[in-house]
């Protein structure tokens, strides 16, 4: 019985005084902070660059939503791998044509991938005929389907 009181009081006293260790360097590493005049940022030369906002890339307020087509590239509901054929397919489709956009959906028990925000039926089926010459084994899912698309608003 000795022997557990004893073990007891050992945890709590060491925990004890990890949690004081731990308060003090804290606070010894923010008075170390504010005891210096000058901090000094060191960053690679482009960071700057990559966090400058894109001015090409339309923000919510400038894009609206209409009625319009998009392809259907891919519908499966098979839980295991769909969602990674998705992403893989969406992933390809981007890196060859990046003026369409990708929308991945999932509507239980299907994912979906749709590609491109198309005004007319007409562009559609000619974003198809592309998509069938690049991509030759999807050619089977490949279809037009109405959809709710974004439109870029041009000042």
């Amino acid at each position: 019985m000795n022997r557990i009181i004893f073990i007891i009081a050992l945890a709590v006293s060491s925990v004890t005084v990890s949690a004081r260790e731990t308060a003090d360097s804290i606070v010894s590493i923010v008075d170390r902070l504010f005891r210096r005049p000058n901090v000094t940022v060191v960053q690679p030369v482009g960071l700057a660059e990559r966090l400058r906002p894109a001015e090409d890339v339309p923000t919510l307020s400038e894009t609206t939503s209409a009625g319009g087509y998009r392809i259907q590239v891919f519908s499966d509901n098979n839980a295991r791998t769909a969602e990674r054929e998705a992403h893989s397919k969406a992933a390809a489709i981007s890196e060859s044509f990046p003026q369409w956009g990708t929308y991945i959906t999932y509507d239980s028990p299907y994912w979906r991938l749709r590609v491109g925000d198309f005004q007319t039926y007409e562009d559609a089926t000619d974003a198809v005929m592309e998509l069938k010459n690049a991509f030759p084994a999807y050619r089977r899912e490949l279809r037009v389907v109405r959809d709710r698309i974004r439109i870029v608003n041009r000042p």
